[in-house]
């Protein structure tokens, strides 16, 4: 079957083989549409495939040629039906509900090469600019990758604190030498008294 403009039909269409929307030159669409309600399209144009809604002309999921994904309208929710917020992921008590994987699968490594992370970003650009300003990250600090290490970055992403691999905390320092190790001035108080400052 070989048609040239819209196709429209109020019951089932079966294809046995490929539906194929090739009006050269234009936007190809696949349209739904409902009386009453939100319509929406699956259209696709010379860099992306996309979903829109014709009622308020938001494009929610676009996906383009280069593999890119982008969510741009609405909340998102894994596991879940009403998302409170831009992402929302809903898992029960002892599963995971997020999973940061490296596939690098040698004993190679750079100390300080990263296995995973999040990166804390500000659009603002005065002060130091636009920029990733915090991040946590999961690093590795031994040349053969079974040694590891989190840090926290802070202060335009730079190392405050590191947790080594047999659980020592460095405040200040990349390499505690103690269980905790604070490197400049600490205070210590308590509920009886204003603290006491120890170098």
């Amino acid at each position: 079957l070989d048609v040239t403009g819209e196709i429209s039909s109020s019951d089932d269409i079966n294809a046995g083989g490929k539906l194929v929307c090739a009006n050269v030159g234009s936007d190809k669409k696949i349209a739904f549409r409902r009386t009453g309600a939100n319509n929406f399209s699956i259209e696709h144009d010379s860099s992306s495939l996309y979903f829109y809604n014709e009622s308020t002309s938001e494009l929610p999921i676009r996906f383009f040629n280069n593999g890119n994904v982008s969510m741009i309208a609405g909340n998102v929710g894994i596991n879940e039906t009403a998302p409170g917020t831009l992402l929302s992921l809903a898992g029960d008590a002892n599963e995971s509900i997020i999973t940061l994987k490296c596939t690098k699968n040698d004993s190679s490594w750079t100390i300080g090469d990263k296995i995973g992370g999040i990166n804390f970003f500000s659009e603002d650009g005065s002060g130091a600019g636009a920029g990733i300003r915090g991040s946590i990250n999961y690093i590795s600090s031994s040349t053969s990758g079974g040694s590891t290490a989190m840090t926290f970055n802070v202060g335009d992403n730079t190392e405050k604190m590191r947790i080594t691999n047999d659980g020592s905390v460095g405040i200040g320092t990349n390499a505690p030498t103690t269980k905790l190790e604070v490197k400049g001035d600490t205070t210590i108080s308590r509920s009886s008294d204003s603290g006491q400052t120890r170098t």
